[in-house]
C-alpha cells in the first residue's frame, strides 16, 4: 500500500526533470544578468555559482524553492573588499535589502523567486584555508550533486515534505528542525527513505554519524552530530534542537507501524475557542502574564533567538522572586511581540521568609544590622536550627508590578531591549482577552491537536 501512496507522493511533491529544467532557468537568467553586471563595473568575481536546492533538484515543488547564487571571489581579496562590491552587485541585479549572517548579503526577488546573492571566496584547497559557513556551500553542492542519484533525489524531497509536514524542516532559528543539507546527506547516508526512516525509529540522542570516516565527534555536545564531509571540523546537525530530533524520532515510530501517505500532509493548526481556552484556564487553577511590545525589524534568525531568551530571562527572574512558573511561550501577533507566562498565582502573600548565615558566623552581624534597620522587616531576627533568620515585607508580591519595574533591566537581547525602551504594556489574561492571543494561548496550554501523535494510519487526514 506504501509503495502506491509513494507513486503518488512523488507526483505531488518531487519536481520532474521539466519543473527542475524551469526553475533552473530562471536562475540561469539571473546569473547572466549579474554576469552582465560583473563585466560592467569590472569587478574581480571568479566564478558566479548556482547552488542550494534549485541547483540540485531537491525542493518541494508544492513550495517555490528559493535561488541561491553565489559570487565567488579569489582568496587574495580583502575581505572587506568582498562584501563591497558582492553587496553592490547584489543590489544592482535585484534591488534588494542587506541581510546578516556570517558573511552579509543580499536579499530579494526575480520573477516571484525569492533570491539570495552571497559574495564568498573561491576557495580551491579548503585544507589551506579554513572556510566559512559560506565558504563551504559550493563544495556541498558539489559534493552532494557527485553523490546523489536520481532515485536518492526523489527521496530527499519525500523526507522534506515528511518533515515539513511536522513543523521540523530548516535549520533557522525559529524552527531549529533538520536542514536541507542535512537531509541531503540523511539520504545519501541511509541510500532510501524507508531505510532512514527504519534507523530513526531505533534513534537515542546523541546521534553521531560520518560518510568519511575522518572526522571525530569529540567536542561536540549537540543531541545529533553529523560529520560535514566537506569540512571534518564542523557538526552539519548543530542547529538541530533535542525537541525537533525527539519528534523526529516519535514520528519515524509511529510511520513504522503504520506507513501511509498521510505523515506527509501538512494539517492547519486548530486554534481552540477563546470560550473553550478560559474554561480550560479555570480548570488549571493558574493565572496567564501577557507581555506586548513592538517587534524590532530585524531577520527571523537574529530575532527569534531574542525572543527565545526573552522567555527565559522573565522566567527566571519571576522564580529568583518566589513566584512558581508552568510555562511560557512567546509569538508575534499584528507586528508585535507577545509572551505569555503561566503560573500557579501571579501574586503572593506579602510575608517572605529569609534566611541569613549559621549564628555563629563572623558576618552574622551584617545580617543583624541590615534586618534590624530595614523598613521591610516583619519581625525581628530570630535563631532556628542555627541559622538567622528573619519575616520581611517582599520587594513585589505581584507578578506584574515585578514586570512593570524590573522588565528594562533584564536584557532579553540588544534589539528587545532596545524596543522596550519606547514602551511595552503587561496584562493578565481574563474574559476580555483579545482573540490575536488564542493562537499563542493554545500553544501554551498545549491544546494543538498532534496528529502527528494520533493518526494511526488508515484514515484521512484531508
Amino acid at each position: 500500500m506504501w509503495a502506491e501512496e509513494k507513486k503518488k507522493l512523488i507526483k505531488l511533491y518531487v519536481p520532474n526533470g521539466d519543473e527542475c529544467n524551469a526553475s533552473r532557468k530562471v536562475a540561469e537568467e539571473l546569473k547572466e544578468k549579474i554576469s552582465g553586471i560583473v563585466s560592467k563595473e569590472h569587478i574581480d568575481v571568479v566564478e558566479i555559482a548556482i547552488v542550494g536546492s534549485i541547483a540540485r533538484g531537491t525542493y518541494i515543488k508544492t513550495k517555490t524553492p528559493d535561488i541561491d547564487i553565489f559570487l565567488l571571489f579569489k582568496d587574495t581579496v580583502n575581505l572587506e573588499n568582498i562584501k563591497e562590491e558582492g553587496l553592490k552587485i547584489g543590489k544592482i541585479a535585484i534591488n534588494g535589502e542587506t541581510r546578516y549572517a556570517q558573511h552579509p548579503y543580499i536579499h530579494g526577488f526575480y520573477k516571484n523567486f525569492e533570491v539570495d546573492i552571497v559574495p564568498a571566496y573561491k576557495i580551491m584547497d579548503p585544507s589551506i584555508m579554513k572556510m566559512s559557513a559560506v565558504d563551504r556551500t559550493p563544495f556541498h553542492n558539489a559534493f552532494v550533486l557527485n553523490k546523489m542519484n536520481e532515485r536518492m533525489r526523489i527521496d530527499t524531497v519525500i523526507l522534506k515534505q515528511f518533515l515539513y509536514a511536522h513543523d521540523i524542516y530548516g535549520a533557522e532559528a525559529k524552527i531549529s528542525g533538520l536542514s536541507g543539507y542535512l537531509t541531503e546527506l540523511l539520504i545519501i547516508y541511509y541510500n532510501t527513505f524507508e531505510n532512514l526512516i527504519k534507523h530513526v525509529a531505533k534513534w537515542k540522542p546523541p546521534v553521531k554519524l560520518s560518510l568519511t570516516g575522518d572526522g571525530h565527534y569529540n567536542g561536540f555536545t549537540e543531541p545529533m552530530i553529523y560529520i560535514d564531509p566537506v569540512d571534518s571540523s564542523r557538526n552539519v546537525a548543530a542547529a538541530l534542537s533535542i525537541d525537533c530530533l525527539s519528534k523526529f524520532i516519535t514520528l519515524a515510530r509511529r510511520f513504522n507501524d503504520n506507513p501511509s501517505e498521510q505523515f506527509l500532509f501538512k494539517k492547519e493548526v486548530k486554534i481552540a475557542s477563546k470560550e473553550e481556552l478560559i474554561h480550560k484556564l479555570k480548570e488549571r487553577g493558574t493565572e496567564i502574564l501577557v507581555i506586548e511590545t513592538k517587534a524590532p525589524e530585524v531577520v527571523d534568525d537574529i530575532l527569534y533567538p531574542q525572543l527565545k531568551r526573552f522567555v527565559k530571562v522573565v522566567i527566571d527572574s519571576l522564580e529568583r522572586y518566589g513566584f512558581k512558573v508552568v510555562n511560557g511561550v512567546y509569538d508575534l501577533v499584528n507586528s508585535r511581540i507577545v509572551i505569555l507566562i503561566e503560573l500557579y498565582s501571579l501574586s503572593l502573600p506579602a510575608l517572605e521568609l529569609r534566611n541569613g548565615p549559621p549564628a555563629w558566623n563572623d558576618n552574622s552581624n551584617e545580617f543583624l544590622n541590615k534586618w534590624l534597620n530595614s523598613k521591610r522587616s516583619l519581625s525581628y531576627p530570630f535563631i532556628m536550627d542555627g541559622y538567622w533568620w528573619v519575616y520581611v515585607r517582599r520587594e513585589f508580591n505581584t507578578a506584574m508590578d515585578l514586570v512593570k519595574d524590573r522588565l528594562q533591566t533584564w536584557n532579553p537581547g540588544k534589539n528587545i531591549t532596545e524596543i522596550l525602551s519606547e514602551g511595552f504594556s503587561v496584562k493578565k489574561i481574563d474574559d476580555s482577552a483579545e482573540d490575536s492571543l488564542m493562537p499563542p494561548l493554545t500553544k501554551l496550554m498545549k491544546l494543538e491537536e498532534p496528529d502527528w501523535l494520533t493518526f494511526k494510519g488508515g484514515e484521512s487526514l484531508q
